[in-house]
């Protein structure tokens, strides 16, 4: 599921889905996801993987990243 906020992420993960999101690296917003939705960074697709028609344009700065819960 494509994601663009926390609030999206936080429903990706809650619903057993990936949440693709936009990341700037950001070791502080890392933990708190791992913290909050128990969810980790599981891939940061590299440019032109398959994540690139989900997420067209990137803000500077980012890099995709997939969030997501280990079962």
């Amino acid at each position: 599921m494509v994601c663009s906020d926390e609030a999206e992420i936080a429903a990706a993960v809650e619903a057993g889905k990936f949440a693709l999101y936009a990341w700037d690296g950001d070791e502080k917003f890392e933990a708190h996801i791992k913290a909050t939705y128990k969810a980790t960074t599981r891939c940061i697709p590299a440019a032109g993987q398959f994540t690139d028609d989900m997420i067209s344009s990137l803000p500077t700065g980012t890099m995709r990243t997939i969030f997501a819960r280990a079962f």
